[in-house]
Protein backbone atom coordinates (compact mmCIF):
# COMPACT_ATOMS: atom_id res chain seq x y z
CA UNK A 1 0.00 0.00 0.00
CA UNK A 2 1.63 3.11 -1.07
CA UNK A 3 1.13 6.43 0.97
CA UNK A 4 -0.21 9.64 -0.91
CA UNK A 5 1.65 12.83 -0.52
CA UNK A 6 -0.26 16.08 0.44
CA UNK A 7 -0.39 18.61 -1.75
CA UNK A 8 -0.05 22.05 -1.03
CA UNK A 9 -2.10 24.98 -2.47
CA UNK A 10 -0.44 25.47 -5.70
CA UNK A 11 -0.75 21.20 -6.58
CA UNK A 12 2.94 20.63 -5.96
CA UNK A 13 3.63 17.76 -3.65
CA UNK A 14 4.65 18.69 -0.10
CA UNK A 15 6.46 16.84 2.89
CA UNK A 16 6.08 18.71 6.64
CA UNK A 17 9.11 16.50 8.32
CA UNK A 18 10.08 17.10 11.81
CA UNK A 19 13.42 15.45 13.89
CA UNK A 20 14.52 15.75 17.46
CA UNK A 21 18.07 15.72 18.12
CA UNK A 22 19.52 15.12 21.70
CA UNK A 23 22.81 14.89 23.27
CA UNK A 24 24.51 15.42 26.63
CA UNK A 25 24.98 18.93 26.23
CA UNK A 26 21.14 19.42 24.91
CA UNK A 27 19.24 16.82 26.85
CA UNK A 28 19.08 19.56 29.63
CA UNK A 29 17.34 22.15 27.56
CA UNK A 30 14.95 19.56 26.54
CA UNK A 31 16.65 18.73 23.08
CA UNK A 32 16.65 20.31 20.00
CA UNK A 33 13.21 20.00 17.98
CA UNK A 34 13.10 21.69 14.40
CA UNK A 35 9.65 21.08 12.68
CA UNK A 36 8.11 22.46 9.06
CA UNK A 37 10.79 21.79 6.91
CA UNK A 38 9.13 21.31 3.45
CA UNK A 39 9.91 19.60 0.36
CA UNK A 40 9.00 20.09 -3.24
CA UNK A 41 8.66 18.14 -5.98
CA UNK A 42 9.62 19.78 -9.60
CA UNK A 43 9.73 18.08 -13.14
CA UNK A 44 12.76 16.35 -14.26
CA UNK A 45 14.19 16.46 -17.77
CA UNK A 46 12.74 12.59 -18.80
CA UNK A 47 9.42 12.70 -16.61
CA UNK A 48 9.13 12.13 -13.38
CA UNK A 49 9.14 14.66 -10.13
CA UNK A 50 12.19 15.09 -8.16
CA UNK A 51 12.12 16.13 -4.40
CA UNK A 52 13.62 19.22 -3.62
CA UNK A 53 14.27 20.29 0.10
CA UNK A 54 14.27 24.15 0.84
CA UNK A 55 16.84 24.82 3.21
CA UNK A 56 16.13 26.61 6.77
CA UNK A 57 19.07 27.81 7.67
CA UNK A 58 19.88 31.34 8.77
CA UNK A 59 23.32 32.99 8.22
CA UNK A 60 23.97 36.33 9.62
CA UNK A 61 20.63 37.09 9.72
CA UNK A 62 19.80 36.25 5.96
CA UNK A 63 17.34 33.31 5.40
CA UNK A 64 18.73 30.44 3.03
CA UNK A 65 15.54 29.03 1.61
CA UNK A 66 17.71 27.35 -1.54
CA UNK A 67 16.10 24.15 -3.44
CA UNK A 68 18.59 21.73 -2.89
CA UNK A 69 18.57 17.73 -2.98
CA UNK A 70 20.95 16.98 -0.18
CA UNK A 71 20.17 18.55 3.39
CA UNK A 72 23.95 17.86 5.41
CA UNK A 73 23.26 16.89 9.19
CA UNK A 74 26.95 18.40 10.23
CA UNK A 75 25.90 20.35 12.94
CA UNK A 76 22.69 20.70 15.29
CA UNK A 77 20.51 21.05 12.27
CA UNK A 78 20.07 19.92 8.93
CA UNK A 79 20.63 22.86 6.12
CA UNK A 80 22.82 22.37 2.39
CA UNK A 81 25.91 22.21 1.66
CA UNK A 82 26.56 26.13 1.21
CA UNK A 83 25.13 27.22 4.92
CA UNK A 84 27.93 24.66 6.21
CA UNK A 85 30.25 25.37 3.79
CA UNK A 86 31.13 22.41 2.44
CA UNK A 87 33.67 21.76 0.05
CA UNK A 88 33.61 18.79 -2.16
CA UNK A 89 36.87 16.62 -1.66
CA UNK A 90 37.73 17.45 -5.30
CA UNK A 91 38.01 20.98 -4.30
CA UNK A 92 40.27 20.56 -1.62
CA UNK A 93 42.64 18.76 -4.10
CA UNK A 94 45.91 20.26 -5.64
CA UNK A 95 47.22 19.74 -8.82
CA UNK A 96 49.24 16.15 -8.03
CA UNK A 97 46.37 14.91 -6.18
CA UNK A 98 43.95 15.67 -8.98
CA UNK A 99 47.00 14.22 -11.67
CA UNK A 100 46.77 10.61 -9.19
CA UNK A 101 43.28 10.87 -9.22
CA UNK A 102 43.50 10.99 -13.03
CA UNK A 103 45.87 8.33 -13.15
CA UNK A 104 43.87 5.63 -10.93
CA UNK A 105 40.85 6.37 -13.18
CA UNK A 106 42.88 6.07 -16.41
CA UNK A 107 43.93 2.67 -14.73
CA UNK A 108 40.56 1.16 -13.61
CA UNK A 109 39.24 1.89 -16.82
CA UNK A 110 41.45 -0.26 -18.28
CA UNK A 111 40.55 -2.77 -15.63
CA UNK A 112 43.75 -2.76 -13.83
CA UNK A 113 44.00 -1.78 -10.21
CA UNK A 114 44.81 1.86 -8.71
CA UNK A 115 48.11 2.80 -7.77
CA UNK A 116 51.12 3.50 -8.91
CA UNK A 117 52.43 0.48 -7.44
CA UNK A 118 50.12 -1.93 -9.32
CA UNK A 119 51.39 -3.22 -12.48
CA UNK A 120 49.75 -0.97 -15.68
CA UNK A 121 46.69 -3.19 -17.10
CA UNK A 122 47.39 -5.25 -20.34
CA UNK A 123 45.40 -3.54 -23.81
CA UNK A 124 41.66 -4.43 -23.92
CA UNK A 125 40.65 -5.99 -26.71
CA UNK A 126 39.35 -3.70 -29.45
CA UNK A 127 41.40 -1.13 -28.28
CA UNK A 128 43.62 0.65 -30.62
CA UNK A 129 47.07 0.49 -29.84
CA UNK A 130 47.55 4.88 -30.20
CA UNK A 131 45.17 4.99 -27.88
CA UNK A 132 46.62 2.49 -25.11
CA UNK A 133 49.72 4.25 -25.39
CA UNK A 134 48.36 7.41 -24.92
CA UNK A 135 46.48 6.33 -22.20
CA UNK A 136 49.59 4.95 -20.62
CA UNK A 137 51.74 8.02 -21.02
CA UNK A 138 49.57 9.98 -19.20
CA UNK A 139 49.50 7.84 -16.29
CA UNK A 140 53.03 7.32 -16.22
CA UNK A 141 53.25 11.75 -16.67
CA UNK A 142 50.75 11.90 -13.75
CA UNK A 143 52.65 9.50 -11.77
CA UNK A 144 56.04 11.43 -12.21
CA UNK A 145 54.84 14.61 -11.33
CA UNK A 146 53.55 13.37 -7.96
CA UNK A 147 56.75 11.27 -7.26
CA UNK A 148 58.41 14.67 -8.06
CA UNK A 149 56.16 16.06 -5.56
CA UNK A 150 56.79 13.45 -3.08
CA UNK A 151 60.74 14.18 -3.16
CA UNK A 152 60.10 17.85 -2.48
CA UNK A 153 57.99 17.04 0.33
CA UNK A 154 60.76 14.86 1.46
CA UNK A 155 63.50 17.25 1.02
CA UNK A 156 61.54 19.52 3.06
CA UNK A 157 61.52 17.23 5.67
CA UNK A 158 64.94 16.29 5.83
CA UNK A 159 65.76 20.13 6.11
CA UNK A 160 63.17 20.73 8.76
CA UNK A 161 64.98 18.13 10.71
CA UNK A 162 68.39 19.34 10.47
CA UNK A 163 67.07 23.14 11.23
CA UNK A 164 65.94 21.74 14.45
CA UNK A 165 68.92 21.41 15.85
CA UNK A 166 69.52 25.44 15.07
CA UNK A 167 69.14 28.50 16.60
CA UNK A 168 67.22 31.56 14.61
CA UNK A 169 70.95 32.81 14.05
CA UNK A 170 71.94 29.35 12.78
CA UNK A 171 74.51 28.54 14.86
CA UNK A 172 74.28 25.19 16.36
CA UNK A 173 73.02 24.63 19.61
CA UNK A 174 74.58 23.49 22.63
CA UNK A 175 73.51 20.72 24.44
CA UNK A 176 72.50 20.88 27.66
CA UNK A 177 75.35 18.43 29.38
CA UNK A 178 78.31 20.19 27.54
Amino acid sequence: MASRLPRSDSGEMAIDWSYRIESARTAANGGISNSRRRSSGCRGRFGGTRPYFVCPGVVNGIVCSRWVTKLYGAGRYFLCRHCYRLAYASQREDRYDRALRRANKIRTRLGGEPGAASVFPARPKGMHHRTHEALRSAVLNAEIQAEERLTHLLARLQRGDRRDGRRSTGRPRREFWT
